[in-house]
């Protein structure tokens, strides 16, 4: 009789298959059991970075990038913050409530306190969702599509600046919104209020800047740069985690000494800019607007004059590019990087590659075509999401003739 084949297991039921030998402990936070904002608070700090390490070793075994882990020590880096660690947040007005989606699409959980944000953070939201309440502003119904308030986002940085925004469906009740901004402003509890707009009907917590009162930018810090923000600037959630991960990506490079750094996918080149000391020149891909103004804007306040922006898609532009970088940073999104640019980044090959990844699925796909190239120097599970079973993954290569 022949035997049936083994199964691969996917991500799912690796976690599943992982947390069921573990020890439960009880959650800090009073709304675990119907909150979507975390789901492993139950377990111990220690059993989740490690939970999170074998999920993703698991992935590798049934990857076809398995054999270019041979010899690898995959490792982890925990963060130093455990809870209250995220740098923004965005609370949702749906359905007459307003905080984080439960079990399902009409499941608004309301809120007493959030283990993900600094406490002043969530003192700020809590008071911002009172004065709307208050103001009669009504909030959105995704099923109907009426109301106006969709959604309430904080912004902390570790420099202490705070910026509050809302996002309403028109631009009506604009008294009423420049009373709330100044009221927290004149309080001293913000730094920046920012007034979004979208009329689209999709659940979204992105619109468009209408109005800004105080500060039109706050400030972040990451290793000895400075970088400008506002509502919907991608900079990452968790930033101590970050700053680590840019430090070993910076690190890498070095050893290359590299003439010429390829960053793709580049955001607001907050990875650009961390590398701008070790090469000579960068250039940086990335085909979204408004990240391309925030880079301009913190190539100049950091003095760096050294980095090429380039405003096209990744896909578009490595058909054309015809230079050899001695190196190269991917950080793409989840989908990850695309079969033919990721081929022709190999045909120019960089010495040296970090692939910095949001999803281990697409980053394994991705390093089976690479391995063929390029050899796995390090690889590292970043806990850049402690509380979730969300974690980035930091792949160090090296091409094998180098």
């Amino acid at each position: 009789m022949r035997q049936k084949k083994k199964q691969k297991k996917d991500q799912a039921a690796l976690y599943k298959e992982e947390l069921q030998s573990l020890e439960k402990s009880e959650a800090v936070c009073p709304h675990f059991n119907s909150c979507g904002g975390c789901n492993l608070q139950n377990f111990s700090y220690d059993d989740q970075v490690n939970t999170k390490l074998n999920v993703f070793k698991g992935m590798v075994e049934n990857s076809y990038a398995k054999r270019a882990f041979k010899d690898v020590e995959i490792t982890s880096l925990a963060s130093t913050r455990q809870t209250r660690y995220r740098q923004k947040m965005d609370f949702v007005c749906a359905f007459g409530k307003s905080g984080l989606r439960g079990s399902s699409f009409d499941d608004v959980v309301e809120l007493t306190d959030c283990h993900l944000i600094e406490e002043e953070s969530f003192t700020v939201y809590k008071e911002a969702l009172q004065a709307a309440q208050q103001a009669g502003l009504e909030f959105y119904d995704y099923l109907k599509h009426e109301g106006y308030l969709r959604y309430i986002t904080i912004r902390r940085t570790r420099t202490g600046q705070q910026l509050l925004s809302f996002l309403t469906s028109s631009i009506e009740h604009q008294d009423k919104i420049e009373a709330i901004a100044k009221q927290f402003l004149d309080a001293g509890k913000i730094d920046s209020f920012v007034w979004q707009m979208t009329g689209g009907k999709s659940d979204t917590s992105f619109g468009s800047p209408y109005k800004v009162w105080g500060k039109d930018l706050v400030e972040e810090k990451m290793l000895e740069y400075r970088f400008k923000l506002t509502t919907n600037t991608f900079f990452q959630a968790n930033q101590e985690v970050a700053e680590e991960a840019y430090r070993q990506i910076r690190e890498h490079a070095k050893s290359f000494e590299p003439e010429t750094l390829l960053d793709l996918y580049s955001g607001t080149c907050t990875i650009g800019i961390s590398m701008s000391s070790v090469a000579k020149r960068i250039i940086a891909v990335e085909n979204f607007l408004p990240n391309r103004d925030m880079a301009l804007k913190n190539f100049e306040l950091n003095d760096v004059s050294n980095i090429e922006y380039i405003d096209k898609d990744v896909a578009e532009y490595m058909e054309t590019f015809e230079e050899s970088p001695d190196f190269a940073v991917c950080n793409p999104p989840r989908s990850g990087v695309d079969e033919r640019p990721l081929r022709a980044l190999v045909k120019l090959k960089p010495k040296g590659i970090s692939y910095l990844s949001c999803n281990p699925k697409t980053l394994l796909d991705d390093l089976a075509i690479m391995s063929l190239h390029y050899k796995i120097e390090s690889a590292t599970v970043l806990d850049m999401f402690p509380q979730t079973k969300h974690f980035e993954t930091l792949v160090q290569l090296r091409r094998k003739d180098v």
